[in-house]
């Protein structure tokens, strides 16, 4: 009797060590959402919330660039040099053979004191002076393009109204070398 009584007991505990590791995987799924991760989205959520992306392609050696955005309270403080504005964040990446990049901003409450956005692109640390110019201008209702300079370097800007992201997701430009 003692030893049919073990064996059963062996089994028993055999199959719980075996099912453990499926029960735990099953449970951390239904407890663990990806909006629970702090800075976790999924591409469904991130296009879901207004504000805008931008693309940046960049395939030559290095391709290192920094995407700068500025914010001003007019129109004629984004457009009167390349950086002007107060500087509000930026954002930098490399390049490669297929080095095509989306960066999403997401819209914050925080820019309601600003009317409008300027974006530039940038060569990034190391690499040549050269600015990525705008090859497509994208679907922000009142988007603009414009060369404008600062130090010497001439920049291709995208100028638009932040009141036009506030509710809806748009693409702001396609900047490429």
């Amino acid at each position: 009797m003692q030893k049919g009584t073990s064996g059963l007991l062996v089994i028993i505990l055999i199959a719980f060590l075996i099912s453990l590791p499926a029960t735990i995987w099953v449970i951390s799924k239904s407890l663990i959402k990806a909006s629970n991760v702090k800075g976790a989205a999924t591409v469904e959520e991130q296009f879901s919330k207004p504000g805008f992306s931008v693309n940046i392609v960049s395939k030559s050696l290095g391709g290192g660039w920094d995407l700068v955005e500025y914010v001003c309270r007019t129109l004629d403080e984004c457009t009167s040099s390349a950086t002007s504005g107060l500087r509000w964040a930026s954002v930098g990446g490399g390049g490669g053979d297929d080095a095509a990049h989306k960066v999403v901003v997401v819209y914050s409450p925080d820019l309601a004191d600003y009317s409008h956005i300027k974006l530039i692109v940038k060569s990034g640390w190391g690499d040549s002076l050269k600015p990525l110019k705008v090859v497509t201008i994208g679907d922000v209702p009142g988007v603009k393009q414009q060369s404008l300079t600062s130090d010497g370097i001439t920049y291709d800007v995208v100028v638009f109204p932040l009141t036009n992201v506030k509710d809806n997701f748009y693409t702001a430009a396609t900047f490429s070398e």
